[in-house]
């Protein structure tokens, strides 16, 4: 019993680890956006153009 103890520290430990996807998800929405701003930038100038 002594031993599972550790194991139960690591199980809290683990939320922790699992916010940081989150920031990668954010990182990557960021990425989309800038890269739909530039699609979108493209559409709008094309717009322009017609």
């Amino acid at each position: 019993m002594n031993y599972q103890q550790p194991n139960k520290i690591q199980e809290i430990s683990m939320p922790a680890t699992k916010k940081k996807p989150t920031s990668r998800k954010t990182k990557e929405k960021k990425q989309f956006q800038k890269l739909y701003n530039k699609t979108f930038k493209i559409k709008n100038g094309k717009k322009k153009i017609k």
